[in-house]
């Protein structure tokens, strides 16, 4: 007698079992789907008992919901788009009319710095023309001392005479110089003054743009938000909308299935689709024959002697344990 088989013959259907419940699994799922298909299908096409029929309006009750919903999302739908259409406005409105405001702003900055540059430079000839009028001065101070003295000598000699002219000729052209120099710098000074001045209103224009420009901003800022905010509240309330209508589609399935079992039991196939019958019933033959499988193990497994069953598990557990204490030492080893 080979006390091993019953172990081992036990142990198989345990696993072929296993392998069986996870057919059925799937195959009491594609059970259901094709059911439902087959319910969604036939509904209604045929007269149903009082039970079929509250099933029938259930189906009914969602798809009035359903549409409902689709139309206020659609409503939804319409009114985002026209909110979008009045952010685009207010942007493109915003834009042309602060767009102006900038290149003003810009303008003035430009007239600003080109200002200051001149004035910059009016700043150095002013400079330069003091530095020079002390300087004539100096000069006409010299030549009149050095002309008198040449008065003072009495014997006159012709390169005297000559020096005495050149002096008179200098002392002469020295006030008109000084004249001069003083004409420019009243003419610099004016232009230092005229540009500061445009200077100062160039600033004051610019800080009334930018002040403009802040209103507008800010004003638009807040539009913008507003029609933000409003188009986010209505996205959210149509996600919630097409939420419940997924929820109450996946709540039809439950009737769908039931009517079409009874479509199934009473052979009644689709008449734009008779196959899904078709597919009903094999699925159907599929869950059976697996659920045969697993009681005709069960059966089996039962009709096993008991006593038999047990040492034989108690023999593949003792050479089991063996086998792992033999490969240990040899790993060891």
């Amino acid at each position: 007698m080979n006390y091993f088989a019953p172990g081992i013959r036990e142990i198989s259907r345990i696993i072929a079992r296993g392998r069986a419940r996870w057919r059925l699994r799937g195959a009491r799922k594609r059970l259901a789907s094709g059911e439902a298909e087959l319910g969604l299908l036939g509904w209604q096409q045929a007269e149903f008992d009082s039970e079929t029929q509250h099933q029938v309006d259930k189906i009914l009750r969602c798809e009035r919901e359903q549409a409902r919903l689709t139309n206020e999302s659609a409503a939804l739908t319409q009114a985002i788009a026209e909110l979008r259409k009045q952010r685009e406005q207010a942007r493109l409105a915003f834009e042309q009319t602060s767009a102006p405001l900038a290149a003003e702003r810009h303008a003035i900055r430009e007239n600003i710095a080109k200002s200051g540059a001149q004035s910059s430079a009016l700043k150095r000839q002013a400079a330069e023309m003091e530095s020079t009028e002390p300087q004539l001065d100096r000069e006409l101070r010299k030549a009149r001392l050095l002309h008198s003295e040449l008065l003072a000598i009495e014997q006159q000699t012709p390169a005297m005479r000559d020096q005495q002219l050149e002096l008179r000729e200098r002392m002469n052209s020295i006030p008109g110089k000084l004249a001069e120099v003083q004409r420019q710098r009243t003419r610099i000074a004016g232009e230092i003054d005229g540009s500061q001045k445009s200077v100062a209103r160039d600033h004051e224009r610019e800080t009334a743009l930018a002040s403009q420009t802040r209103e507008l901003e800010s004003a638009h800022s807040t539009q913008d938000r507003k029609l933000a905010d409003a188009i986010a509240g209505k996205e959210r309330e149509r996600e919630k909308m097409e939420a419940e209508s997924a929820r109450i589609e996946k709540e039809k399935t439950s009737p769908y299935r039931e009517i079409g079992r009874v479509l199934a039991d009473n052979h009644l196939p689709p008449m734009n689709q008779p196959q899904a019958l078709d597919a009903v019933r094999e699925c159907r033959l599929g869950v059976q024959e697996i659920e045969y499988a697993i009681a005709k193990s069960r059966a089996d497994s039962a009709a096993e002697d008991r006593g038999q069953l047990q040492n034989s598990f108690i023999l593949l557990g003792a050479v089991t344990i063996a086998v792992v204490l033999v490969l240990g030492a040899l790993i060891r080893w």
